[in-house]
């Protein structure tokens, strides 16, 4: 759930420079003004300046609890939540917001019991959200489906139900449920990426990549449609405009696994694997948080002669995910070049029962049966 790229500025630095020359008042429109925008970090700062000067400003205190959640802090926000209760100021949908720094905690339960009697349709998308989230799909669909005809702002309900129609297979569906979010004023930024997502899965990669640019336009501290942008510029193998995406992202958020991927992936793309280990190699024990990253830099090791420390990545990635086609053509690819013909047998077989099969991944499996004398096996 997290969609903000971070501020720049240190949070202390630029508490110092809001405060210098403008009112409390001043900047509490300021920073309402910036929240409206959706920059958010802007919003954050002014908001924590007044707060500074002024601890029991409800309306101060309000708006940063919501920017927060909208910066993916929850605890920061349940603590702003926290001080309008003691105050006795919580809004009247308290309970939403309460809900969703649950759901951001994976605190299902309590995100549930956060909007318990309230009838709204965001109170429906928190707990559509947390019966997701606890992994009972049949009890989202009914809260999904539930909000759909409640009263009040429906947008993102609209938006987070088209991508589980889609999640589900049902892609008219999705797309009418999608086509309903987009007409929210202002737009939420979760019927942006829906959207954009919806028509990627058609293959329709130039309308998602101006989708992406006007969430990206809309939302400016997006991470998601930053991320969505890079991907679908990616896909179109548009490299030189990712690349100043990228540098730029990366400078801001060093430790972004994301942007590290398609940072180190430039370098793949033009054969430069040593750049791609020496930049993914400091994030080591970390990349399993990342799958393509970890098999990248696997593959990295691979073109490198280090063929040991490739097996031993991929062969843990494959035991995580059974499914990755990438990880066992690569992990098969390891163990020819290690000389162990059985082992890559043994783990590129599964490819010669798939009928969309690669040529690549069919091509190996051949080498494999010969390293191994299988002369008796065909592909």
């Amino acid at each position: 759930m997290k969609h903000a790229i971070r501020l720049t500025l240190p949070l202390a630095a630029a508490l110092l420079l809001a405060g210098c020359g403008a009112s409390p008042e001043e900047r509490l429109t300021r920073a309402e003004q910036a929240y409206a925008a959706h920059n958010y970090s802007a919003a954050r700062v002014d908001l924590a300046s007044v707060i500074q000067e002024a601890p029991e400003n409800a309306r101060a205190l309000e708006l940063l609890a919501r920017t927060y959640i909208d910066l993916a802090d929850p605890v920061s926000a349940g603590s702003m939540l926290e001080r309008l209760g003691r105050l006795g100021k919580l809004p009247a949908d308290a309970g939403v917001l309460q809900g969703n720094v649950d759901l951001m905690l994976g605190h299902y339960d309590q995100a549930l019991a956060a909007v318990d009697g309230d009838g709204s349709a965001q109170a429906y998308r928190v707990r559509a959200l947390a019966h997701i989230g606890a992994g009972d799909t049949a009890k989202a669909a009914q809260a999904f489906a539930a909000g759909e005809k409640a009263p009040g702002s429906k947008g993102r309900l609209l938006a987070d139900y088209a991508s589980f129609q889609l999640d589900s297979g049902n892609e008219a569906e999705a797309r009418r449920l999608a086509a309903l979010a987009a007409l929210e004023k202002p737009r939420p930024l979760n019927s942006y990426l829906t959207s954009a997502d919806l028509l990627a899965t058609d293959n329709n990669l130039d309308k998602a990549l101006t989708v992406f640019e006007a969430g990206l336009k809309a939302y400016p501290e997006s991470r998601a449609a930053l991320l969505g942008k890079i991907r679908v510029l990616d896909a179109l193998g548009k490299n030189e405009a990712v690349r100043p995406l990228v540098a730029k992202a990366l400078a801001d958020n060093p430790g972004d696994l994301d942007l590290a991927y398609f940072d180190a992936r430039l370098d793949a793309l033009a054969g430069k694997w040593r750049s791609v280990r020496d930049k993914l190699q400091p994030r080591e024990s970390v990349l399993e948080q990342q799958p393509q990253a970890n098999a990248l830099y696997a593959k990295a090791l691979l073109e490198l002669g280090q063929g040991e420390q490739a097996r031993a990545r991929l062969t843990s990635q494959l035991l995580r995910e059974p499914d990755n086609r990438q990880v066992r053509l690569l992990l098969g690819q390891a163990e020819l070049a290690l000389g162990d013909a059985s082992d890559a047998v043994e783990t590129l077989e599964p490819f010669a029962g798939l009928t969309d099969a690669t040529n690549e991944e069919l091509a190996s499996l051949a080498k494999a049966y010969k390293a191994a004398g299988r002369s008796d096996a065909a592909v």
